[in-house]
């Protein structure tokens, strides 16, 4: 099949690009205070958008555009921005930037080229095209593949180690997909912060105090599941930020992501379960990953098992975020949550008696 236009399908597909916002402009669909009612269906589909981000990302799938159903998805999705950023909540605001970025990437997998070539050259600026005859078939300049993949730390994705001629990079569809992702996410994180305060509807405002209630939660219980019996609630709050920044798809510098990992290993944690971690919230090689991890854990290399950095070091590296009234009594991250593990304990006792 021959190259075409987007049509209204792709435009609930893929509601971030530029036709798809000329289309609601054009015909004034959308009106914040016309879609006030929260049984409308854009309204019900935003509010599922937010909730769905709230899930583990590991494996996200593209739900079904029913027939019909176009313009209440296209509808949906600058209404989630809007209710995401009425909630004042930035590590939401992140996973949903995220999510949108995966279901967008499940959704170019199943694409022609040149539907991935239109949208990254008139969205994003892109010097992208496809050659069957090569293999790999992508020709990516450079400048853009350094700008997408410079956020991925795996060896993999380094420049030296891609297939380069002239200036351009070829890649699979796969690796052009994960690359439109990272575009994706950072286009739509920066919507959702550099929007202007809207004044949501009264009729609307419940439905917002309920999502930062609901996103609260489950992101209690998501913690829960991903650290197993290490209690986030004792965390010191330089950890307890790397945690959620990771979660929430920010990226950490590699510092970071060591002294996090030294800290749940230090903790008990398995090393399986903090590799599921970093695979269910950020693009990475399982086999380097494990290593990093074991490494970290003593189990390869020196032999050596690493311990996170001293409260002095995590200021050094600006990991630490400003302490709190118990980090004055203590002088590392391990030392405050065996601290805060006692106090809770003893407050639970307390309760009990």
């Amino acid at each position: 099949m021959g190259e075409a236009g987007f049509t209204l399908l792709d435009y609930a597909k893929y509601p971030f690009i530029r036709e798809a916002s000329e289309y609601l402009r054009e015909t004034q669909l959308l009106r914040l205070e016309d879609l006030s009612n929260p049984n409308l269906k854009p309204v019900v589909r935003a509010a599922a958008r937010i909730r769905l981000s709230a899930q583990p990302l590991k494996d996200v799938t593209a739900p079904e555009i029913p027939q019909g159903e176009e313009e209440n998805e296209l509808l949906s999705f600058p209404l989630a921005l809007a209710l995401a950023r009425a909630t004042g909540d930035s590590y939401l605001w992140r996973r949903l930037a995220l999510y949108e970025a995966r279901v967008a990437r499940a959704r170019l997998e199943a694409e022609p080229p040149w539907k991935i070539v239109k949208l990254a050259v008139e969205n994003f600026g892109w010097k992208l095209s496809f050659d069957g005859g090569s293999h790999p078939p992508f020709r990516l300049h450079f400048s853009d593949y350094l700008r997408n993949a410079s956020r991925f730390r795996e060896e993999g994705w380094k420049l030296v180690n891609q297939p380069l001629t002239g200036g351009y990079v070829y890649l699979t569809k796969d690796k052009v997909t994960r690359l439109l992702e990272e575009e994706i996410r950072r286009l739509i994180q920066g919507r959702i912060e550099r929007a202007p305060e809207v004044e949501v509807p009264e009729a609307l405002q419940g439905l917002v105090e309920e999502l930062k209630s609901y996103y609260s939660r489950v992101r209690r219980s998501l913690s829960t599941e991903e650290l197993g019996v290490v209690r986030l609630e004792a965390f010191p709050p330089c950890m307890a930020n790397l945690y959620f920044d990771l979660s929430g798809g920010r990226d950490l510098p590699h510092i970071g992501r060591f002294t996090l990992t030294a800290f749940l290993l230090n903790l008990g944690m398995p090393v399986e379960e903090i590799v599921r971690l970093y695979v269910s919230v950020t693009d990475f090689d399982e086999r380097m990953t494990r290593y990093q991890v074991e490494h970290i854990a003593g189990l390869v290399g020196g032999k050596t098992k690493y311990r996170p950095l001293s409260c002095g070091r995590m200021k050094t590296h600006n990991l630490c975020p400003g302490g709190d009234e118990l980090c004055g009594k203590v002088r590392s991250p391990l030392a405050y949550y065996r601290l805060k593990l006692k106090l809770l304990s003893k407050a639970g006792r307390g309760e009990k008696g």
